[in-house]
């Protein structure tokens, strides 16, 4: 019986916790967490095809600052439970 009124008490609270994050919040990390991938993806096209030092170096820069970001996205998103995308949409 204490195990279930436990449980019951841990779903309540993460349901409050979760109602805190507001449907425009999840939207918006999914979104940002789409364009961090796209902008990684792009900074490897460059540093591959780049024809220009450059254009590589930018490229580089896109991918280190892009992906120091994306992973800071996803540590908030895991402290506030929200589940965001781990591959580019179409």
């Amino acid at each position: 019986m204490e195990t279930r009124i436990l449980a019951a008490g841990v779903m309540l609270a993460a349901g409050a916790f979760a109602q805190q994050v507001g449907s425009a919040d999840t939207a918006f990390a999914q979104k940002a967490a789409q364009g961090g991938m796209a902008e990684v993806k792009l900074g490897q096209l460059a540093v591959r095809n780049g024809s220009s030092d450059q254009v590589k170096q930018f490229g580089q820069r896109m991918v280190d600052d892009h992906s120091k970001a994306n992973d800071e996205l996803m540590g908030l998103a895991s402290q506030e439970n929200l589940t965001l995308p781990m591959s580019l949409s179409a």
